[in-house]
């Protein structure tokens, strides 16, 4: 079978992840997204959440639509504010399968305009809005929250979590990705390789950095609290590489 890879691996390469991430951040720089300012959001799901979501990409990227409509809503009321009544903002979304540890953490990162577009009559014209507050971030997290529970009921997917541990076991992968699962409650991974007590990993400290701009509710961790200037090319294309910084996004 062909390897879509220079070095011919199956595994985890830097190399490739490094070069592939660089070539799609310049791209998205140089190419697609404006020179406004930009925010960007982190979703982190439930423990419980992570492993179906793994196992079943249309999950996976229902609950990055649902989260994309949220913030897309919040955007065009913050634009509302500034006279803007039919603005629209934009955003590019990426996938990472693991955490800081390599354990096994389907999350969101979000590149979002920080502003909305209009047209008046003539041409696009940005109007960058205010930052979002606390509660306003806690609101998209608890519509996200209840639309994602709304969705696993549509398709039928709420079930004990004993019954979801058993079929797990009978399948070598599975065993394989649940241990990966349980890696990151159990701590991080230190430069010697062995595992420190920690109550959340890597991804998850980096998301509580910025307090004035996250919320935590029932395990669905949302980070609004990192923004460039419209101006600051190194500031975007650096921003770019750190969400594209996973061999797998």
């Amino acid at each position: 079978m062909l390897v879509a890879f220079s070095c011919k691996l199956r595994g985890v390469w830097p190399s490739c992840g490094a070069r592939r991430a660089s070539q799609t951040a310049a791209n998205l720089v140089d190419r697609i997204l404006p020179r406004v300012p930009l925010r960007q959001w982190v979703l982190s799901v439930p423990y419980e959440l992570r492993l179906p979501m793994a196992r079943s990409p249309a999950l996976l990227s229902a609950g990055v639509r649902i989260l994309c409509a949220e913030i897309s809503r919040l955007m065009r009321r913050l634009g509302q504010e500034r006279g803007v009544r039919q603005g629209a903002t934009g955003m590019v979304a990426t996938i990472q399968l693991f955490g800081g540890s390599l354990n096994l953490n389907p999350h969101a990162h979000l590149l979002v305009l920080d502003g909305v577009y209009h047209n008046d009559g003539h041409r696009a014209v940005f109007t960058e809005t205010r930052a979002p507050t606390q509660s306003e971030i806690a609101e998209v997290t608890r519509r996200v929250q209840a639309r994602v529970l709304r969705e696993l009921k549509r398709r039928g997917m709420l079930r004990d979590p004993n019954d979801a541990r058993n079929e797990a076991e009978d399948e070598p992968m599975m065993g394989c990705a649940q241990l990966s699962l349980r890696l990151g409650k159990l701590g991080r991974v230190d430069e010697h390789g062995r595992v420190q007590p920690d109550d959340m990993d890597l991804d998850a400290r980096f998301a509580r950095r910025g307090k004035l701009w996250c919320a935590d509710i029932d395990g669905y961790s949302l980070h609004a609290g990192v923004t460039v200037r419209g101006d600051d090319d190194v500031g975007r294309e650096n921003l770019c590489r750190y969400v594209l910084r996973h061999p797998i996004s």
